[in-house]
């Protein structure tokens, strides 16, 4: 049963974990390269000895000393920075070349995509853990559970579900009599934005598989797939060469 709607509400879960893992793990690369490159930087002071605009960006040549030789190197200065010709600006340039200068200055970029990052987790992460774990249980019941064919009972809109432009979505209740004990239970299919009432009156359907821990009876899965009926797919190769076998194999009748 193709539920599209459920299927892009779980992908798009998907993405953005993903995508909010990759963030926080990048911003958490770049905070340890700064602190890397912080570790063999030395703080200077610099001369300004020409300005360039570009783009509402100041770009000044600097010249700066360490020991008896002497550096010129371009940088930007920061926005607000109303430095003139022959000021003097702070830099920091490695202490193995000092030839290279060092912007490890990325705290406020850093600080808001963690920021991002978490606020993204924080609204996709638990749902993306309780769906894997679901998803999980699903497959353990698959393989190691009990399979039952319980009779349907009700359609009806969940109330309590999460609503998809504005549309509630279905549940589908059945129940089960066990013939030793004359126990009767009761299951609840997940939330669906496919009506199960117009599969089961298209197929004239009035029962559904239940996967069911025979240990645990409230561990179980309803089957809403189950509602479509299995159609074995003739393979057309193996078709079309028996069809054109047959001519060979009848006897002409006159």
């Amino acid at each position: 049963m193709k539920d599209n709607i459920t299927k892009k509400r779980l992908l798009m879960n998907k993405i953005f974990t993903c995508f909010g893992l990759l963030l926080l793990i990048s911003c958490l690369c770049l905070a340890i390269y700064d602190y890397i490159l912080e570790q063999k930087a030395i703080n200077a002071s610099a001369t300004i000895i020409s300005l360039e605009y570009d783009n509402n960006k100041t770009k000044a040549t600097v010249r700066y000393k360490v020991e008896d030789q002497t550096y010129e190197q371009k940088i930007y200065l920061p926005k607000g920075d109303n430095s003139s010709v022959k000021d003097q600006t702070k830099i920091k340039y490695d202490l193995n070349n000092p030839n290279k200068l060092i912007n490890n200055n990325h705290e406020i970029l850093i600080a808001i995509c963690i920021l991002v990052s978490l606020f993204i987790l924080l609204f996709n992460l638990p749902k993306f853990i309780i769906n894997t774990k679901d998803k999980s249980r699903i497959n353990k019941l698959y393989k190691k559970g009990s399979y039952l064919t319980a009779t349907i009972t009700d359609v009806f809109v969940d109330n309590n579900g999460k609503k998809y432009k504005k549309t509630l979505p279905y549940k589908l209740r059945c129940k089960y009599l066990n013939p030793a004990n004359k126990t009767e239970y009761v299951f609840e299919s997940k939330d669906t934005f496919v009506n199960p009432k117009d599969i089961m009156t298209k197929y004239n359907i009035n029962s559904i598989i239940v996967l069911i821990d025979k240990n645990k009876p409230s561990n179980y899965y309803v089957d809403l797939d189950s509602l479509v009926p299995q159609i074995k797919i003739i393979d057309p190769t193996a078709f079309l060469s028996h069809k054109a076998d047959a001519p060979n194999n009848q006897t002409d009748v006159k």
